[in-house]
This record gives C-alpha cells, sequence and structure tokens, in this order.
C-alpha cells in the first residue's frame, strides 16, 4: 500500500515511499538482516556487547555496492555471498569462523572479502556459533578451490604391513587395560565391604555401650553397695567381667556399670 499524503500536504512536494519488501530473512542470536528486491542488506538488532541497538530494519551501509544474495549471522559474526566474493565480518573473540587464514587478522568490525573463495560462485550460506559453511559451485570457480584440498586417503587395512601383530597386540592391550579395570573395582568393592563392617561393628559397639551407660545411671541411685568398684583398676574390672562371662570392652565407667547391673541381677 502506498504512503498516504498526509492531510495538507501540496501534491507537488510530495512524493510517496514505495513500500520496502524484503524476499529473504536470516535471524541470528541477536540480530536479523533481510535482503529486499533490489539485493540490498537491511539490518536490525546489535552485534557487539557496546553501542546502542538498531530497533528497526535499516539499509547496511557496509554493504553499499555489492548485490547481496545469501546472508546469515550467529552469536556476533555474520556471512554473506554477493555475486563472486565472499564477505564476513565479526567483533572479538571470533574462532576462526570468518575464514581469514593462519596469516590474517582473526576479526573485524567492517565487512571484509574471503581471499581464498574469491571468484567463486557461493550458492549459499551459515553462520552459526564459533563456525560458519559456505556450499559453492564445483563448475564455476569451485574446482580451484577444490584442488587446494587436501584428500583423506588411508591405505586399505589388508595393504598395511604387519597387519596380523598390530590387530594381535592392539586386542592384547585392550584385554589387558580390561582385566586391569575388573581387578581396580574388585578391589574397591572388597575396602567398600570392609569399611561396612568396620562401622556396623562399631555402631554395635556403641550401643551396648550406650544402653549400659543409661543402665549406669539408674543404679548409681542406689544407696547399698556391696563392693566399692570405683577403686578398682581396669584389670581388675575386665578380671571380674571376664569371670562373669561378661563383655570386658569399654571406658572404666562402662566396666563399673556393667558390674553394678549385674550384681543388681544376681542380688534380686
Amino acid at each position: 500500500v502506498p504512503e498516504p499524503k498526509p492531510a495538507g500536504t501540496n501534491t507537488i512536494f510530495f512524493r510517496p515511499q514505495k513500500p520496502r519488501r524484503l524476499k529473504y530473512i536470516a535471524a541470528g542470536s541477536r540480530c536479523c538482516w533481510g535482503i529486499d528486491v533490489h539485493e540490498r542488506a537491511h539490518f536490525w538488532g546489535i552485534t557487539k556487547s557496546s553501542g546502542e541497538a538498531t530497533m528497526y530494519p535499516k539499509i547496511f551501509e557496509g554493504l553499499n555496492g555489492w548485490r547481496v544474495r545469501e546472508i546469515s549471522c550467529g552469536v556476533s559474526s555474520s556471512i554473506c555471498a554477493s555475486e563472486y566474493s565472499l564477505i564476513t565480518w565479526g567483533p572479538s573473540p571470533t574462532f576462526g569462523e570468518l575464514g581469514y587464514g593462519e596469516g590474517d587478522v582473526k576479526s573485524s568490525t567492517v565487512t571484509k572479502k574471503v581471499d581464498d573463495l574469491e571468484d567463486t560462485n557461493v550458492l549459499k550460506v551459515g553462520m552459526g556459533f564459533q563456525h560458519s559453511l559456505a556450499i559453492i559451485d564445483p563448475e564455476d570457480g569451485g574446482r580451484k578451490v577444490y584442488e587446494k584440498l587436501k584428500v583423506f586417503d588411508p591405505p586399505e587395512l589388508k595393504d598395511i604391513p604387519d597387519r596380523d601383530k598390530i590387530i594381535a597386540a592392539a586386542l592384547d592391550a585392550r584385554a589387558s587395560s580390561s582385566k586391569n579395570k575388573n581387578s581396580k573395582n574388585s578391589r574397591n568393592k572388597n575396602r567398600i565391604k570392609s569399611k561396612g563392617s568396620k562401622r556396623k561393628r562399631s555402631d554395635d559397639d556403641d550401643d551396648d555401650d550406650d544402653g549400659t551407660e543409661d543402665d549406669d545411671d539408674e543404679d548409681a541411685s542406689e544407696e547399698e553397695k556391696e563392693l566399692d568398684l570405683r577403686t578398682l583398676s581396669m584389670a581388675q574390672l575386665k578380671k571380674m567381667l571376664k569371670k562373669e562371662g561378661l563383655k570386658v570392652s569399654g571406658t572404666r565407667w562402662t566396666l563399673v556399670g556393667r558390674l553394678k547391673k549385674h550384681m543388681g541381677k544376681q542380688k534380686k
């Protein structure tokens, strides 16, 4: 719909603006790109941590003069295909997704061409998190790019010298590793069981001691005692307990209370 003429405006001085039509839109982490019917790039959002965001679609001046065919953006980096050039840009930090090569800059806040794909027909582009992708036409400039790539061509297994020895050594190493792992797991399980048994015995001793100490408090209230056990030594107390068939483990006061309890039961 054409822009309506404001009221009171002379027709001679009014030139209605045609609406902008975007034929392609790409959304990134914090910004969006659009390509209009005239192959101009429009931008809104933000790509840098500093500065203000563009709140509405605006023609991107960094691509003026280029006929933009494809565009994509990631977190802060962007990639654009224009005729026979690939253009990328993005603020630091970047991780090689701009494609400038080992000896060139790592990041660029302005648009910069990728020299390795110059004069190559780029069909599709994509920018992700710390990586980018470009699909090129092998029949239109792409062959020279393919010729520079290293070909992964490992030898066939049957052609490897000493193949059987290498396979046997690998299987032996794997079996040894598995055996050591199982042995280690078995030792750990035995260690855990041993700790559990010691903890259980310790808990049983504590239960016996606690029960005896509670009884000691009750026996301490008795006024008549046949024997003052507090004057005996640890050896004498243990000897008497052993003679009566009682438990001899515990502190001095635990042994005294155990004897008092036993003597009280005999008296009854």
